[in-house]
């Protein structure tokens, strides 16, 4: 089997020159990659918004166990106490992508995220991205 690997500049050719076709972008993505490449007959659409837990890893060295502890017991602090929502939103381009949507009435459709073997924390993860979506939602609509 052959296998054929894009970069997203061939996948919007494709999106603009074929219909039926999508490709699926953060809401932190979507509007600055379509303004990017200038795609006129390419729009967002977000009706339908596919939600997935995903992860970010820090590394340490192996060596330094209290660093990794500290890290872990920092970020546990900030998730608790909305620091980290804080700080997601403090950045301007994270505003104005959340801004630019509508997603009051969207359905969300969770999915699995099979490479990541989150288990249990998959339901931490998605409840994270719901306070998020929430603060964003409310702050949008705060501000019409």
């Amino acid at each position: 089997m052959i296998e054929n690997t894009y970069g997203d500049e061939e996948l919007y050719k494709v999106l603009q020159q074929h219909t039926g076709y999508y490709f699926p972008r953060a809401i932190t993505e979507a509007n600055t990659e379509l303004q990017a490449i200038k795609g006129d007959k390419l729009t967002v659409w977000p009706k339908f918004v596919l939600q997935y837990p995903a992860t970010m890893h820090f590394y340490v060295r192996k060596d330094n166990l209290e660093f990794a502890q500290l890290l872990e017991k920092g970020l546990k602090i900030a998730l608790d106490d909305g620091s980290l929502e804080q700080l997601f939103f403090s950045f301007a381009h994270h505003r104005k992508a959340f801004a630019a949507f509508d997603l009051s009435n969207a359905q969300f459709i969770q999915l699995q995220n099979r490479q990541a073997e989150l288990g249990s924390a998959a339901q931490q993860v998605y409840k994270l991205q719901k306070r998020l979506l929430d603060r964003a939602l409310t702050n949008v609509q705060s501000a019409h």
